[in-house]
């Protein structure tokens, strides 16, 4: 059976992402340690003044206040999937390795 690496999935994402006009940032060029400074941590996953600001470009007609309400929003939806992948990053390969035994188990 052949296997995706992250970074294949990565970088074909990144393509399609540019494909449809987005502009490629490499994380790289995003550390906490970086100006202008857009996170605090690597664990800022969603860079807060570039969302915000997307968010009232396509949303014009709202107020600040909706506008912060759908960030909070979105950051509620995206917690669970965050938490799970920085979860997945921590985990040993052995153990990564055991859930993907299962998980064929199971099907």
């Amino acid at each position: 059976m052949a296997y995706l690496y992250e970074s294949e999935i990565e970088e074909m994402a990144i393509e399609e992402l540019q494909a449809l006009g987005y502009t490629y940032i490499s994380g790289n060029d995003l550390t906490p340690d970086t100006a202008p400074l857009e996170r605090k941590s690597f664990a800022d996953v969603i860079l807060r003044d570039r969302c915000l600001s997307a968010l009232r470009r396509i949303n014009p007609h709202l107020s600040d206040g909706a506008i912060e309400s759908a960030l909070k929003a979105l950051y509620q939806r995206l917690q669970p999937i965050i938490s799970i992948m920085l979860l997945i990053k921590l985990l040993p390969v052995q153990f990564m390795q055991r859930i993907k035994t299962v998980i064929k188990k199971l099907e």
